[in-house]
């Protein structure tokens, strides 16, 4: 019988050749597998960064929705639309500049007994205090807009950081790192103190910004003022339009401090935090109103003075980007901006009679507009409001190329081919008749 070892066939190995393809094989196939595993993990991300931008952009409108719900009827109504910042795209090599918008609603809201709570009472439910009831009334006074991202009341979305070679320097914080505020001031508030020790003062303070005392109303150190709807309005009408303080409550600190405060000088952001932080990761918001006027875009004077197949006509700043190509502006000015800037040029060239004196000013030089309705002008204040936003992603994993309008002050026309992160949003949300 022949012995198993002697026979050459059962003692033969890989040959260098095969042990070579057998690698590469082997190679391929992992190859492949690492392949689908990456497409797969980039897919899911994706996935779970459109979920999180769309969940942020829904909690962003369903708040703003139910706060204009409290409207306060024959009152206040601003918005305001800054000289735009600038910032430059990530995008290797071009040199183009994005204007950044930072727009803001101002209002007076009014609801049930105890709606409107306070959030620097110091007997507010805290883990110290849990069955603690805190002050509350039914009238307020709401901000709405990006909070200023830093903890030193520069320009809003403006940080002092350090550069090499230059040292501190005026830096733009990335649009993804902005917090969208809402800031509620409670209006004929009860008396109470502050995590500051402050009670609330007498009036509100209009005219003049600051931080006194301690911390104060404009760094978030109390929240209410004793003053209420009717007396603020009647100082507002008074000094119109001198009341920089109603359109500058972004000027309060929005770091995270998760550590309650203990004495009035520590801890200043833990309330900003807590009471004025809507959503993170919100930019370059852009407010436009109508008053359910309409008009052609294609006939600015029909023969019968009405406008023909019309559109609805919105107003305000020009937008960075033009979604509705085919607007043209009202008579007199130059180019095509995508949107109305002028209201009473469009009334004019209808016929109808212009708004009221002070409900609009916009300075072209810097694309810096406001309208503003109190009492006097309420008939014809907004039928609805549209707010454009661009939602973040915490992991930048959704950017895409889009045509924008790079000239500041904006034109309105797309320019520039640029690479933007996050995906933008848009509604529209009805103030009444």
């Amino acid at each position: 019988m022949t012995r198993r070892a002697n026979n050459p066939a059962l003692r033969r190995g890989f040959t260098l050749l095969e042990a070579l393809v057998a690698t590469a094989l082997l190679l391929a196939v992992m190859l492949m597998v690492s392949e689908v595993f990456s497409l797969s993990s980039t897919a899911s991300g994706r996935t779970a960064a459109h979920a999180e931008i769309i969940e942020a952009g829904a909690a962003f409108e369903q708040a703003v929705r139910h706060a204009l719900s409290n409207l306060r009827p024959n009152s206040l109504l601003i918005i305001d639309s800054p000289q735009p910042l600038t910032n430059r795209p990530d995008v290797s090599g071009n040199p183009a500049v994005l204007p950044l918008r930072h727009d803001r609603l101002v209002f007076i809201v009014e609801g049930a007994a105890g709606e409107f709570v306070s959030v620097t009472d110091r007997n507010r439910p805290t883990v110290a205090a849990a069955a603690a009831t805190p002050a509350s009334t039914h009238q307020a006074l709401v901000f709405i807009g990006p909070g200023n991202p830093n903890s030193q009341l520069q320009p809003e979305g403006r940080i002092v950081a350090p550069q090499p070679g230059v040292g501190a320097v005026d830096a733009l914080l990335p649009a993804k790192d902005w917090i969208m505020a809402e800031r509620v001031v409670l209006l004929d508030s009860p008396a109470f103190t502050s995590f500051t020790g402050e009670v609330p003062p007498l009036t509100y303070p209009t005219l003049q910004l600051g931080v006194t005392p301690a911390q104060g109303l404009y760094a978030c150190g109390i929240d209410a003022v004793t003053e209420t709807a009717d007396e603020l309005l009647v100082r507002v009408v008074a000094d119109w339009p001198n009341v920089p303080g109603l359109w500058e409550l972004n000027l309060c600190p929005s770091e995270v401090d998760a550590i309650p405060p203990t004495s009035a000088t520590d801890n200043y952001f833990y309330y900003g935090r807590a009471g004025f932080n809507l959503q993170a990761r919100i930019a370059d918001l852009r407010i436009e109103w109508t008053d359910g006027a309409l008009v052609d875009p294609n006939d600015i004077s029909p023969a019968d003075g009405e406008p023909d197949d019309a559109n609805t006509q919105w107003f305000g700043a020009p937008r960075d980007t033009s979604g509705q190509p085919g607007y043209l502006d009202p008579p007199g000015a130059a180019g095509n901006r995508g949107d109305v800037t002028t209201q009473d040029l469009w009334r004019l060239a209808f016929g109808e009679p212009a708004l009221p004196a002070g409900v609009e000013t916009f300075d072209p030089a810097t694309q810096a507009y406001r309208a503003a309705w109190l009492p006097a002008t309420w008939a014809s204040r907004p039928t609805a409001l549209r707010l454009t936003y661009r939602v973040y992603d915490s992991q930048d994993r959704i950017a895409n190329v889009e045509n924008v309008d790079t000239t500041v002050p904006g034109d309105g026309a797309p320019d520039a081919t640029l690479k933007r992160y996050g995906l933008e949003f848009s509604f529209v949300v009805s103030l009444g008749p």
